[in-house]
C-alpha cells in the first residue's frame, strides 16, 4: 500500500512540475526617509516567453500619516538561467499601454551564470522616466511620469529558468521615497504562493486520501 501510495504522489508531483508554463509572485516592502515603497511582481514562463507584471502600490503617505509619499520605480530585474539564453526581442508597456521601450534601457550582465536583466529608465530622462502607483496625483518627481500596471514581455532562443538563489532576484529600486523624495530603496523579491500550484497539489493530496480510504475498504 505504502508503494502505491508514493508511486500516486509522485505522478501528482509529476504533474505540477512536468508543464512548461509556470507563474510565481513576488512582493517588494521597505522604508526610507519616513516613507514606505512597494510593489508586486508577477513572472510567468510559458516556452519561450517571460511575460512580468509590476505593480507599484506604495502609500500614498508618508510613515507618521502626514506629507505626500510618492516613490517611482527605477529599476527592476531578475536573473535567468541556462547561460545559453539569448534574448531576441523585448517590449516594455505602462498602465496606458504607451510603448517605454524607447524610455527604458535593458541590459544583460553576462558575468552571472545566466543573464541578469536590469532596467533603467535613460539617462536623460532621470527620474521623470519612473513607474508611479496610478493613485499618486502629487509628488512626483518630474514629468512625463508613467503609471503601473507596467508589462514587460520577453522572448528568448530557448526556455527560460528564473534563478531565486541570489537574494536580488528578482529585484525593484525605487527613487522618490519619503520626505521631500529624498529616499531610494533596493529591494529583492519574497516569494508568494502560488493558488494554481498550491490548488493542484492539493487536490492531489485530497485525491491520495480518498483513494487510500477506498483501498483500505
Amino acid at each position: 500500500m505504502k508503494k502505491v501510495t508514493l508511486f500516486i504522489f509522485g505522478l501528482v508531483m509529476a504533474c505540477v512540475l512536468a508543464s512548461s508554463a509556470y507563474a510565481l509572485q513576488f512582493t517588494f516592502s521597505g522604508s526610507d526617509a519616513g516613507g514606505t515603497g512597494s510593489a508586486t511582481m508577477d513572472i510567468v514562463v510559458d516556452s519561450n516567453t517571460v511575460q512580468v507584471s509590476l505593480d507599484n502600490t506604495s502609500p500614498l503617505t508618508l510613515d507618521d500619516g502626514t506629507g505626500v509619499n510618492a516613490p517611482g520605480i527605477t529599476g527592476f530585474g531578475f536573473q535567468l538561467d541556462p547561460d545559453t539564453l539569448n534574448l531576441l526581442t523585448w517590449t516594455l508597456t505602462d498602465r496606458n499601454g504607451e510603448d517605454l521601450s524607447e524610455e527604458w534601457e535593458l541590459s544583460e550582465d553576462n558575468k552571472w551564470h545566466g543573464i541578469l536583466i536590469d532596467y533603467i529608465p535613460h539617462v536623460d530622462h532621470g527620474i521623470s522616466g519612473a513607474l508611479y502607483n496610478p493613485m499618486v496625483t502629487e509628488g512626483q518627481a518630474a514629468l512625463p511620469n508613467y503609471y503601473t500596471t507596467a508589462i514587460l514581455t520577453l522572448v528568448f532562443n530557448d526556455t527560460p529558468i528564473l534563478n531565486t538563489e541570489d537574494y536580488y532576484s528578482p529585484f525593484v529600486r525605487m527613487q522618490n521615497v519619503g520626505t521631500n523624495g529624498a529616499g531610494s530603496l533596493k529591494l529583492s523579491g519574497e516569494p508568494v504562493p502560488e493558488p494554481a500550484t498550491v490548488l493542484l497539489v492539493g487536490t492531489g493530496l485530497i485525491g491520495l486520501i480518498g483513494f487510500r480510504k477506498k483501498f483500505k475498504k
